[in-house]
């Protein structure tokens, strides 16, 4: 149906509000990771821990969040082909899930607003300047090795930047270290521990997904024990940024539509949208949250953002219908994984090309079937 109705998104609005009362009269609420005995955490450590594991946390009893999961599809090979080596080399899991950089680009500052909006990021010059290379200071000291050279575009980014993506110099919480002061450094030059290792089974763009790699996966000799869990199809922080885009598009900007989205960004470390970008944003941008277009944008890149690696991004920009913008002429970037120096390691490079048509969001239906029923028209563009 081509003409616009709203009731549609009031209704999808009524439907999140239900779903969201079914699930707190169930017991559903958003992870937050409680440590044990053993492991010694900080704020830092205990929101990245309750982003991870919101996702790779499969006791039912301790991860309240996943509303629906997939026993049939689990989250095993994704550990073992975002597995860093750290020390000693393990055949079966392999750093091959590479993460582009325009992801690394949609992360937060930690100010909790885009890198190319954030007020801080301009005056200093740190966004023009992103793909300079920095020393890590003692106020990255839990996310990356104080005093390893790494990509200014690494530091002072949100807790989901470094919940999600792993990387050159980046610190690695649990494959037995279980101290925030002193955690694995992944290195992943040439020639490093992390760095290529053989044939394809390497990362291509210099950063991996950390997502589904449970914390309490370990080491045995040569061994790698993996701690899977079924595929999580839909969270609650999940329902929580539906409601807020379902109201928004039925009302425009409320406090309820605020309160969904808010949830979500406390529990990884942030202040509420209109704070933040009272605080944060360029003047240009200070009141984007409180029309519906700019709202909007903010709900659309809270979900990339929140959902991320989870399998939600293909269908959000086709349901956005964005894929002309999003993917058509667009390049995929990476840094230098074969090189060994610094400076020759985070040097930029196109790995590939991207194009999509509007005939792309409809499939083509295959000629046998339309030569079994003449009946059938092709979709339009094939």
């Amino acid at each position: 149906n081509q003409t616009y109705d709203v009731s549609k998104w009031e209704k999808a609005a009524l439907a999140c509000r239900n779903a969201i009362d079914t699930c707190h009269l169930a017991n559903f609420e958003l992870f937050h990771f409680s440590p044990g005995i053993v492991e010694v955490t900080n704020p830092e450590i205990i929101t990245q821990m309750s982003i991870r594991n919101s996702v790779c946390e499969s006791d039912p009893f301790i991860n309240r969040e996943v509303v629906w999961s997939d026993p049939n599809s689990t989250t095993n090979s994704l550990a073992e082909n975002s597995w860093p080596t750290v020390e000693t080399r393990v055949s079966v899991a392999n750093d091959m899930f590479s993460i582009p950089l325009n992801i690394v680009e949609m992360f937060y500052t930690s100010n909790g607003v885009p890198i190319d909006e954030d007020r801080e990021w301009e005056e200093s010059g740190n966004y023009n300047d992103r793909y300079s290379v920095k020393k890590a200071t003692e106020d990255d000291k839990y996310n990356i090795s104080v005093g390893y050279e790494t990509l200014a575009l690494n530091l002072n980014r949100e807790t989901r930047f470094y919940a999600n993506l792993t990387f050159d110099g980046n610190l690695w919480y649990g494959y037995g270290k279980y101290d925030c002061e002193n955690q694995w450094v992944i290195m992943s030059k040439s020639g490093q521990t992390n760095g290529i290792y053989f044939g394809f089974r390497h990362n291509v763009t210099g950063y991996s997904a950390k997502k589904f790699n449970h914390y309490r996966n370990s080491y045995s000799g040569t061994d790698y024990t993996i701690i899977g869990s079924p595929f999580p199809v839909i969270r609650l922080a999940d329902l929580y940024l539906l409601c807020s885009e379902a109201l928004n598009e039925a009302y425009g900007p409320s406090q309820e539509a605020y309160k969904w989205i808010d949830l979500v960004r406390e529990r990884a470390g942030l202040e509420g949208v209109k704070t933040s970008w009272a605080k944060y944003a360029k003047s240009a941008y200070q009141n984007k949250p409180t029309t519906q277009d700019g709202f909007r944008e903010i709900i659309r890149h809270e979900r990339l953002i929140e959902l991320a690696n989870e399998g939600q991004r293909y269908w959000e920009i086709r349901r956005w219908k964005k894929g002309i913008e999003t993917w058509n002429n667009q390049q995929i970037e990476g840094l230098d994984p074969t090189q060994s120096e610094t400076e020759m390691y985070y040097r930029v490079r196109i790995l590939f090309g991207r194009q999509f048509a509007r005939k792309d969001y409809l499939w083509p239906i295959r000629d046998r079937s339309i030569l079994t029923n003449p009946n059938l028209d092709q979709n339009p563009g094939w």
